[in-house]
């Protein structure tokens, strides 16, 4: 069942939060408000419902791009939608996303195939197109299903290989031109999307072994990034089939993962730890909520900063806008208010329709006394937000004490 706004002007909810013990000890709020880009600016539109509601969901199943996450410390900027070819043809173009002063582009192709010219692979010439999906499937990665494995004992290694195949490529299995072997395979379709600054070449077509998987071109898109795919799923403390050596990595050496990272792996009640170092470590795992691509991972966006996408406006226009100032929020604790700072977690920009979204969460700093779901009957907790109606907790059932 979907769920609905609570207004026609925005759409948002207010839950308890668990501290030590699993015992709640503040409240949170989100709000998700949503605009028209015009040629003048931001105009407020009707509301889109928050998304992906994890509060009920399998942790092993939980759904990419929700809007439900309170634990988010940075801001999640993600563009849906396609690029464009100028003119309506073309074999190659270029779309970008500018927050700020930082600039992610990436170089669009039309298909392409890997081509055998006597006996060596090679790239080969792009065709015309006009639409391109800017997603990870577009992009660099994909399966090598010839990669070989062991043979299959039972129906629970079936399962298990079909999600961890090793001639997956862990950062994308999505996407395509992932090559291991170096036998000739015809018809390889290579990805559209790529960095511009690490263009696959013909001597990296072949990656010939899968433990060799990182040295291989990252995949570039602005889409939401699926748990499973290195390196959020490391914030998990999962590592990839084969691992790789820090040194080498791109995302140790652009900032992404720290070059220790494999220390956070050890579980915390493994070892003595202080509290600052339990801190850190947090605080690392939490990096695991951060949805969006690499470079758009941003600290939290303030009001005023200046946002344009180019080459995904069907009449090629760059569509531009500033981050609007933020909802005014207060969250009311049986009757104690307290004015709450929202942080924007989820900034989602959808070009071609000239739309965006923003998803804001707000903490309060504690609660009164101590209230727990399913024990207490009535939690009086809700959120206002703008001075509108107020939004109300809604308090879980108390279970009935079976008979007997």
């Amino acid at each position: 069942m979907s769920r609905l706004a609570v207004s026609d002007a925005y759409d948002a909810a207010v839950e308890l939060a668990d501290g030590p013990a699993n015992v709640p000890d503040h409240a949170y709020a989100l709000v998700k408000l949503s605009y028209t880009i015009g040629e003048q600016g931001l105009e407020r539109a009707a509301a889109e419902s928050l998304q992906h509601d994890i509060r009920e969901a399998d942790p092993e199943d939980l759904p990419v791009s929700s809007d439900f996450w309170p634990h988010k410390e940075l801001s999640d900027v993600v563009v849906l939608g396609s690029a464009y070819a100028p003119g309506g043809r073309a074999s190659s173009m270029e779309v970008r996303c500018q927050v700020g002063d930082l600039c992610k582009r990436i170089a669009v192709f039309g298909r392409r195939l890997i081509e055998f010219k006597q006996g060596k692979a090679s790239i080969g010439p792009a065709e015309h197109f006009s639409e391109i999906p800017i997603d990870n499937a577009h992009a660099y990665g994909g399966v090598d299903t010839r990669v070989p494995y062991p043979p299959i004992g039972s129906l629970v290694e079936a399962l298990a290989l079909a999600a961890d195949h090793p001639g997956s490529y862990p950062r994308n299995p999505e996407g395509k031109g992932y090559y291991v072997l170096a036998d000739r395979f015809d018809g390889i379709e290579l990805p559209n999307l790529e960095n511009p600054d690490d263009l696959l070449t013909d001597e990296r077509l072949i990656v010939g072994d899968p433990r060799h998987w990182y040295r291989q071109p990252v995949p570039w898109s602005f889409d939401w990034q699926p748990m499973g795919n290195f390196p959020r799923e490391v914030f998990l403390g999962i590592t990839p089939r084969y691992p790789a050596p820090a040194s080498e990595l791109f995302e140790v050496q652009k900032g992404v993962l720290p070059a220790d990272f494999e220390r956070y792996f050890i579980e915390a009640d493994a070892e003595a730890t202080t509290e600052a170092q339990d801190s850190e470590r947090d605080a690392y795992h939490a990096r695991f909520y951060q949805e969006a691509s690499l470079g758009l991972q941003l600290p939290p966006l303030q009001a005023g900063t200046p946002i344009s996408v180019s080459g995904m406006h069907p009449e090629g226009k760059t569509v531009s806008f500033t981050v609007p100032e933020p909802p005014d929020l207060v969250i009311d604790i049986e009757g104690t208010k307290e004015s709450v700072a929202p942080r924007i977690t989820n900034l989602v920009v959808r070009p071609a329709e000239r739309k965006l979204t923003i998803t804001y969460c707000a903490r309060t700093q504690s609660l009164p006394r101590i209230f727990i779901p399913k024990i207490h009957k009535v939690i009086p907790l809700s959120l206002q937000v703008d001075g509108g109606a107020p939004v109300r907790y809604q308090t879980p059932a108390v279970p009935r004490p079976s008979a007997g």
